[in-house]
């Protein structure tokens, strides 16, 4: 329910169900909508428990799932530091061969207190870390589901490469997706963010 309560693209629909009788045709009343998109909802709600903590931001972690353009040549994207996995707009090869190189610096918060803002750059600092990785430090993933991973494996985002420099193979055909590795509860006072290029490599 927090997810259709708090999710920017979802709380329109439950607001207006919510209008009408709550009972046990909820969910039919909710696929009858026109323009629900339950395949959308659920892939909104394994993003969701996937990265949950304390304070989520459904704002700021609400993810465009375009396919994005395939990457031909070198390309340079922004990170947004104040804002969770982001799409690229570009669009990987599986077992395709690429390299990430990052530059910037933003400020990550520390505690609720924006006073509190640490500058980082791509490979994070390590004063602090969050979920076995140095605060701030920029993270490169894919959408993985259940049939491109291990059985009994979950849809979820996987890491693929991080910091300043990386090279790395693409688990699946799709969109690169970025963030700064930080609690999706403190998102809301950073400031800057990092310019990754991407291109092929050999």
């Amino acid at each position: 329910m927090a997810l259709l309560t708090l999710h920017p693209r979802h709380a329109a629909a439950l607001q207006t169900l919510e209008q009408g009788p709550l009972d046990r045709a909820f969910t039919q009343h909710l696929r009858q909508r026109p323009g629900w998109d339950a395949a959308l909802a659920a892939r909104d709600y394994d993003a969701f428990t996937d990265d949950v903590d304390y304070g989520y931001d459904f704002s700021r972690s609400a993810i465009d799932w375009t396919a994005g353009a395939p990457l031909g040549d070198r390309r340079t994207v922004r990170v947004d530091a104040a804002r969770g996995w982001q799409n690229s707009g570009l669009r990987l090869e599986r077992g395709q061969r690429y390299a990430i190189r990052a530059s910037g610096r933003a400020g990550v918060g520390v505690g609720q207190a924006a006073a509190c803002l640490l500058e980082t750059e791509p490979d994070g600092i390590s004063i602090d870390w969050y979920r076995h990785r140095p605060l701030g430090r920029l993270l490169a993933a894919q959408w993985v589901e259940p049939h491109d991973a291990a059985p009994g494996a979950r849809p979820r985002f996987v890491v693929i490469a991080e910091a300043a420099a990386a090279t790395f193979v693409a688990p699946v055909d799709g969109p690169l997706f970025f963030k700064l590795n930080e609690p999706p509860g403190a998102l809301a006072d950073n400031e800057g963010g990092f310019q990754v290029d991407v291109e092929p490599s050999e």
